[in-house]
């Protein structure tokens, strides 16, 4: 069975997570890679290169082990998440719904009304969610659309349906 870790990034100045992944590849592996990437110039590349020039490396720390293939975007998603509320990541972009979008702010994207109504798949994708997962949620009645025939939801219920997701399927690690 193919299995997956799940990593954080940490600053070493600070000990704070910066950047949290999911690999199938060693830890050791995995941090090379992130160090010799230099193309982007997103937030984790700038970071990386800041503590390259101070001779220092992130730490690596594993969050999970073992994680089914299937579940491995989920659980990565709720670390991101988890992280997140704590100190902004460097994998996060606020802008734009992306797997990440538990932490999308509709403000601040204009061409987003929290008036527009999405289906399960985009509310699933949304979410960074499975869309089975939000699927058996719906049919157990512990997830519900207030608008009537076929289910849909509004961007503004977004954070009622995360807060039910989070609190039946992961909660607070100690």
């Amino acid at each position: 069975m193919f299995t997956y870790t799940i990593y954080a990034l940490q600053d070493p100045r600070n000990n704070k997570v910066r950047y949290v992944g999911l690999t199938a590849s060693a830890l050791e592996t995995r941090l090379k890679e992130h160090m010799q990437a230099t193309s982007g110039g997103s937030d984790k590349i700038r970071w990386l290169h800041e503590l390259e020039q101070l001779g220092v490396k992130p730490k690596i720390k594993i969050l999970e082990e073992d994680v089914e293939a299937g579940m491995a975007e989920e659980r990565e998603t709720y670390w991101i998440n988890y992280y997140h509320r704590i100190s902004p990541l460097t994998n996060i972009n606020k802008l734009k719904p992306n797997k990440y979008s538990l932490y999308f702010d509709p403000e601040l994207d204009e061409k987003n009304s929290e008036e527009r109504w999405m289906n399960m798949r985009q509310t699933a994708r949304l979410l960074g969610l499975n869309y089975q997962t939000l699927c058996i949620l719906v049919a157990r009645g512990e997830v519900r659309s207030k608008k009537s025939g076929n289910w849909n939801v509004r961007l503004v219920e977004i954070n009622e349906i995360k807060k039910v997701f989070q609190k039946r399927f992961y909660p607070e690690p100690n």
